[in-house]
């Protein structure tokens, strides 16, 4: 009975020792390493098309709110529009439940908020002055990721306001990415 343990690793190391069962043995081990960097990058690519979907769906948003506002003050002088743009009046009206704005000026400084009329907090979040002033002079990201004073991940985006090729400033929409991460988590239970 002692020897039957040494017996089976005899057997054991024998069979390993062939050249089959090394092969066999890598080409699973290669196997378990691909399907998980494939499961990763499956994740990676999921997320990215979520947020660059709702990016989409957000800068959609503020394209027929800002042609409808125009539409509204259209027998406004243009400099009284232009300060209607820049006003909490245009950022109200980009707000929604979910979706927050904001309005920057060309200096990078904030000069109206709205939340979302859903949202628990009156924060809205924000990025560096210089990633604003950056959108500004060499055009915006198709969309950035930011933390709110409580802590909760925001996806934004960002849009410059023009009058013809002039910068006015920039209106930033964003949402909670809670909803994004609970896809993802639901997606990952399925697979």
């Amino acid at each position: 009975m002692n020897h039957t343990p040494r017996l089976i690793a005899r057997l054991i190391m024998a069979r390993f020792r062939s050249l089959r069962w090394r092969l066999t043995a890598f080409y699973l081990g290669l196997l378990a390493v691909l399907l998980l960097v494939g499961g990763v990058a499956q994740y990676f690519a999921a997320r990215e098309v979520l947020f660059r979907t709702n990016a989409q769906v957000l800068t959609s948003e503020y394209a027929a709110v800002l042609t409808a506002f125009r539409k509204q003050n259209v027998n406004r002088p243009a400099t009284a529009l232009r300060a209607l743009i820049l006003s909490n009046q245009f950022s109200s009206e980009l707000a929604s439940r979910h979706t927050s704005a904001a309005i920057f000026d060309v200096n990078g400084g904030r000069v109206a908020q709205a939340p979302a009329t859903l949202s628990a907090t009156e924060d809205v979040p924000t990025l560096t002055t210089q990633q604003y002033l950056d959108a500004i002079s060499g055009g915006p990201k198709s969309y950035y990721i930011a933390t709110s004073g409580d802590g909760s991940t925001h996806l934004l985006v960002l849009n410059v306001i023009r009058n013809g090729t002039k910068a006015l400033g920039l209106a930033q929409l964003s949402i909670p990415t809670d909803e994004i991460d609970q896809t993802l988590r639901a997606d990952r239970q399925l697979a």
